[in-house]
């Protein structure tokens, strides 16, 4: 879904949520973005994997190539239950560099990824045969109260600003970031 809709919010909650947080015993929240950089991705990546379970990060880790480093995060999670939130995948480039790291089958883990882009969400959920979700922006009711509980104390417009209310409802288009802000 477009930025601002509120895909970081929504794998946020899940990630954060008590029964989550009991069920995995490994969680891990990486931010890949625009710049992302594999040998730092991975490297931040074992880091929080082995932080995440007490252990220290495995000696060598800043000699070893991107192929070693996606070797350990595909022999990690083995005896595990994980779930690892890769958030704000711009580059079809990212997914493809790190897809291999994580096990196809056999484990009791779960990737979750953010995008913006359609294509690399249907490319990951498709080999995985993983989910795809679709954010949208929010109906017009709920934009309204969305911003009205953000702009207004008590979370209802004065009559004299309810013009300009809906000029400003009308340009946020529905996206909750921008209502919010």
């Amino acid at each position: 879904g477009m930025g601002g809709v509120g895909k970081t919010t929504l794998v946020r909650k899940v990630y954060d949520d008590a029964a989550v947080r009991l069920r995995f015993s490994t969680r891990v929240w990486m931010t890949v973005s625009n710049s992302f950089k594999l040998y730092e991705l991975l490297r931040t990546m074992i880091r929080r994997l082995t932080a995440d379970v007490n252990k220290q990060p495995p000696q060598g880790l800043e000699a070893m190539d991107a192929d070693e480093m996606k070797e350990f995060v595909h022999k990690f999670p083995q005896n595990s239950t994980y779930i690892v939130v890769l958030d704000d995948i711009w580059n079809p480039t990212a997914w493809e560099a790190i897809r291999y790291a994580f096990p196809r089958s056999g484990t009791s883990g779960f990737i979750i990824i953010t995008t913006r882009f359609q294509s690399i969400g249907c490319a990951a959920s498709t080999e995985s045969n993983g989910y795809l979700y679709n954010m949208q922006p929010l109906p017009q009711e709920e934009s309204k109260t969305l911003f009205y509980r953000k702009a207004f104390l008590g979370g209802s417009c004065p009559s004299y600003l309810e013009q300009i209310a809906n000029i400003v409802l009308k340009r946020c288009e529905g996206l909750p970031l921008a209502l919010k802000v």
